[in-house]
């Protein structure tokens, strides 16, 4: 979407979301400049009503990848199907961001993805981890990849391939709810720990070693 296209683009969507009293996230990407190439890898959040809930850039920029990297905070927006979030494709690849989500006490996560064969279908159930730890649903839809929704437990509810398959729309039936998990309350505290168990016994083998 061109700049100045944008706003028209955006008040489709808003025309949309209350024509058919549904929450739309919906993503795009807005070229700022050319050369050097530089764009924005956004969503806008639209509520029932066609309100302009909130809009967010992509946290995690693949290498390589010229977008502009969003900072703010992440946020919950109040739906239908519980209090919900999103987030953008490669963003789910960082075990933080998840936490994040999951420090919302988060029913639903909704994940904008683009996807090439090379990573696919493997993206969309690495994605899936997320919701595991954090005890939400996620529902990824994915360009050029399988578009997935996913319970907390990390169970496959429904699944559409955009390179294998004809149809363009999946509909799947998520849980109205979330699970309450350890690593909410821990995060990777676990792994640091062993770690440190495991520097802790390489120092004493090297100085037995020494010793002997």
């Amino acid at each position: 979407t061109r700049p100045e296209d944008e706003a028209a683009s955006v008040e489709v969507g808003r025309v949309l979301a209350k024509r058919h009293q549904i929450d739309l996230v919906m993503a795009y990407v807005v070229p700022l400049t050319i050369t050097p190439l530089l764009f924005e890898n956004k969503f806008v959040w639209i509520t029932p009503d066609g309100s302009l809930d909130h809009q967010y850039l992509k946290h995690r920029p693949v290498p390589g990848e010229p977008a502009v990297r969003g900072e703010s905070a992440m946020r919950s927006t109040q739906t239908a199907a519980g209090t919900a979030s999103g987030a953008i494709c490669y963003d789910y690849d960082f075990p933080a961001i998840g936490r994040q989500h999951a420090r919302l006490d988060l029913d639903l996560v909704v994940l904008p993805s683009s996807d090439w064969l090379g990573i696919d279908p493997v993206h969309s159930y690495m994605a899936g981890v997320r919701a595991i730890e954090g005890g939400y649903n996620l529902l990824r839809s994915t360009r050029m990849g399988l578009s997935v929704g996913i319970d907390a437990y990390g169970r496959v509810l429904g699944e559409l391939s955009g390179n294998s398959s004809t149809h363009r729309i999946l509909m799947v039936s998520l849980p109205k709810r979330s699970v309450n998990t350890i690593y909410n309350r821990i995060g990777d505290s676990f792994v640091y720990l062993l770690m440190a168990y495991l520097a802790a016994l390489l120092v004493i083998r090297g100085r037995r070693w020494r010793q002997n």
